[in-house]
């Protein structure tokens, strides 16, 4: 789901033509990028530089997200911080 959902941010924000005038071309190499940087294999279709800002960060995005994993992710960014789940023990150590 999250690498559908940032396939088609990468195809808004990188899209140039009006909408009426999409022919497709664009979103093998595109979704190839997406792939490749969640999996993070380190290969390219070669339209990485020519990205936009925005582009460039949604791939930092992804590379971020495929390292961790995206359930640790969730789960780091839903999680509430209320009380711990733990609690250390305190004792006095008596020495000599």
């Amino acid at each position: 789901m999250f690498l559908t959902l940032l396939i088609a941010c990468l195809l808004l924000t990188e899209e140039r033509r009006p909408i009426s005038d999409v022919r497709g071309d664009r979103f093998i190499p595109l979704a190839f990028e997406a792939v490749s940087a969640f999996g993070t294999v380190g290969l390219s279709a070669g339209v990485t530089a020519g990205l936009s800002v925005g582009g460039k960060l949604l791939i930092i995005l992804c590379m971020f997200v495929g390292r961790l994993g995206p359930l640790a992710v969730a789960l780091a960014v839903i999680r509430p911080r209320g009380t711990p789940l733990f609690e250390f023990p305190q004792e006095e150590l008596a020495i000599g």
